[in-house]
């Protein structure tokens, strides 16, 4: 059968076609369908809402890299439980995507996977804001009065107490479970959502619908980080407690309202599984066109030996693993993903580190970038795909991934665009100055985060908070307390700076300013725009990746071709990416240490060190993708145009006898 369904609502074949009477398929639930609603059938008002109603979905797949801050200082959690999370959800993405692949291949299952996956992961994000409301009401650490508060920073005043809490241990399976529902509820949109959409849209017209759908899902981790980063301008408790000295947004102690985006979306996102569940298996005239055009060759046909059995499952596997198109798109796929996952994280703090750029002022200029920068590279790519002939489809878009690709191996080479000169603060890559003519050496053995010295070492200075400075002498400090600075004189500006020469005759200690000293960068707006031009080459690779995809594997063989290929994603990607992040931090000067002692985040890094190593990395992973491309494109073999036997029983109506099948707009 060309869909595993019942074929009740089929009609006598004529002429040897096969006929379906659609009069039964209605938007609705169950015995609800009221007539006004019937204009959801219509192809593009059904695109735009399945599109637009997984939107939300898909923020919640990414808005837990916004938070993590919070959760760690909120709730006590270590870069370990915070990974934890991120490989929960990932892995059951991972275990999940196979088996709804498979099992809701299957035509009338579809669209039911695909809205139960929206309720499981609306249900996750709100168990996973449970935490909030169990717990008491955030403390804000230290209440101090505000004139110790003006001071902070300063010679014996950067210390925090040691508090140890024990909330992780209550709170953290709330977490972990909360982002297994959501990883396991996004399954169906990685391989159920494009195959729905690929059977119900006119095959000349799917590259745009996939146009629409890779660009809300691709750009999804900037729209669901900066959607969280909205709800963290609101107070964690929404209303402040008295305090001497009341917080906002750039106060150290204030934490954002992470729980309030997950609980929003999370309710949005159970709404919206609502409102997708009422589509049919199929809409109105789509099953027709569908056998039209696998009759004329421009969609490969369907695999009988493809059933819901064991023998099934191994038969689709194996057929997958000898489709060598298929395999070395995928290795493609896997080797981008792997560099944009890899390096994604650090590129805010590479603008920040290596240009200077004030790290308030960058952050929307970054997420702009690539927020555009894909969204124009995936309308390109959609586009370009559009326009290639529906009967060399797979094969030209084949070729438009291999052309971007061979494009994006340059784009690595922004990582040597010049920036800023090392930081050379005082500790790790340079001697503290000499004070009256002694050595002022560092106290410890290494020069990597041995920031304390003689001059300093009254001062109990911890690198809890990074308040850079710059000393008189023209060397920078990693704050007032490491430069030894004893008064706050103004905004900006500290005296008595036990570690800073005097070039002032009779005066002993010189003074800082806040901020890093001048180290000659360049302009981060050069970087900027040299990545802007990356991203857009990378996203103009995803829609004919994906056509490619949908094309080179037997017709009721996509979506799970689409599921295997985002398992090796995430097995040989995503999990391992967290590696990477530790291989990178080999390059870091300055740890932070919390209070207790814990190892936090990195302050800085060897940034020609650390360029050099991602200009390689990208350069090796890169040159790999477009290999595989190359063998991609080089292997396929378009369908033939086939005899009517072998996709119906007993249809004996040549497919040069069947209406010539012109396209007409959605």
């Amino acid at each position: 059968m060309l869909n595993s369904e019942s074929n009740a609502n089929e009609e006598p074949k004529k002429n040897g076609i096969r006929h379906y009477s659609d009069d039964e398929i209605k938007y609705g639930w169950i015995t609800v369908r009221p007539g006004c609603m019937q204009i959801m059938l219509k192809p593009l008002l059904f695109l735009l809402t399945l599109v637009g109603c997984s939107s939300t979905q898909i923020l919640l797949q990414h808005m837990l890299p916004a938070v993590e801050r919070t959760l760690k200082t909120r709730y006590n959690l270590t870069d370990k439980d915070v990974t934890g999370l991120y490989v929960a959800q990932g892995i059951s993405l991972m275990v999940a995507v196979v088996i709804v692949g498979y099992f809701g291949n299957f035509r009338a299952r579809k669209i039911r996977c695909i809205g139960a996956g929206m309720a499981l992961s609306g249900l996750g994000a709100i168990v996973f804001s449970i935490p909030h409301f169990r717990a008491s009401d955030y403390d804000p650490q230290p209440n101090m009065p505000e004139f110790i508060l003006n001071k902070f920073g300063l010679c014996g005043l950067s210390q925090f107490p040691c508090v140890e809490k024990s909330v992780k241990s209550s709170y953290m399976a709330s977490f972990v479970i909360g982002q297994i529902m959501i990883g396991t509820g996004l399954a169906p949109l990685y391989c159920l959502v494009p195959a729905y959409i690929d059977e119900n849209i006119k095959p000349k017209w799917m590259p745009i619908a996939m146009l629409l759908w890779y660009a809300i899902l691709y750009i999804g981790p900037i729209i669901g980080m900066a959607a969280a980063g909205i709800f963290l301008q609101s107070y964690i408790d929404i209303d402040q407690p008295k305090l001497l000295h009341q917080m906002d947004s750039e106060d150290f102690r204030w934490l954002g309202a992470w729980w309030l985006g997950y609980l929003v979306f999370g309710l949005i996102t159970i709404f919206h599984a609502l409102i997708v569940s009422g589509f049919p298996a199929s809409l109105p005239g789509s099953r027709a066109v569908r056998d039209e055009h696998i009759l004329k060759g421009h969609i490969p046909t369907n695999d009988d030996k493809i059933t819901q059995t064991p023998a099934g499952v191994l038969h689709a596997t194996t057929n997958l693993l000898k489709n060598k198109a298929y395999i070395f798109n995928t290795l493609a796929s896997i080797c981008i993903v792997f560099f944009l996952y890899a390096l994604g994280p650090f590129m805010i703090q590479i603008i920040i580190i290596k240009y200077g750029a004030d790290p308030f002022k960058i952050v929307m200029p970054v997420m702009t970038v690539l927020l555009f920068g894909f969204a124009v590279g995936v309308i390109i790519g959609g586009y370009l795909t559009y326009r290639i002939s529906l009967k060399t489809l797979a094969k030209g878009a084949a070729l438009l991934c291999l052309a971007t690709q061979a494009l994006c191996i340059l784009a690595p080479l922004l990582f040597v665009v010049p920036g800023c000169n090392e930081s050379n603060i005082a500790g790790v890559t340079k001697d503290y100055p000499a004070l009256g003519g002694k050595p002022m050496s560092k106290m410890g053995a290494n020069g990597t985060s041995e920031l304390t010295a003689a001059c300093n070492k009254p001062c109990a200075c911890s690198t809890f908070i990074s308040q850079p400075v710059c000393g008189s002498n023209n060397v920078a400090y990693f704050d007032p307390c490491h430069a030894g600075c004893k008064a706050k004189i103004s905004e900006k500006d500290y005296d008595n700076c036990t570690c800073v020469p005097s070039s002032i005759p009779g005066k002993k200690y010189g003074t800082a300013r806040k901020g890093f000293c001048d180290r000659g960068c360049g302009s981060w707006k050069v970087f900027l725009f040299a990545t802007f031009l990356a991203v857009v080459l990378f996203g103009a690779n995803v829609v004919p990746s994906r056509v490619v995809v949908l094309r080179c594997v037997q017709n009721n063989q996509r979506s799970y071709a689409l599921a295997v290929q985002q398992f090796l994603t995430i097995l040989v990607a995503f999990i391992p990416t967290h590696l990477v992040k530790y291989i990178m931090h080999r390059d870091c000067h300055i740890w932070q240490k919390d209070p207790c002692g814990r190892k936090g985040i990195c302050w800085d890094y060897h940034t020609n060190s650390m360029s050099k190593s991602m200009t390689i990395f990208g350069l090796v992973v890169t040159a790999l993708a477009t290999t595989c491309y190359f063998f991609s494109w080089h292997i396929y073999e378009s369908p033939k145009t086939i005899k009517t036997h072998r996709l119906l029983s007993d249809t004996s109506t040549a497919p040069d006898e069947m209406d010539d099948g012109k396209e007409t707009k959605l």
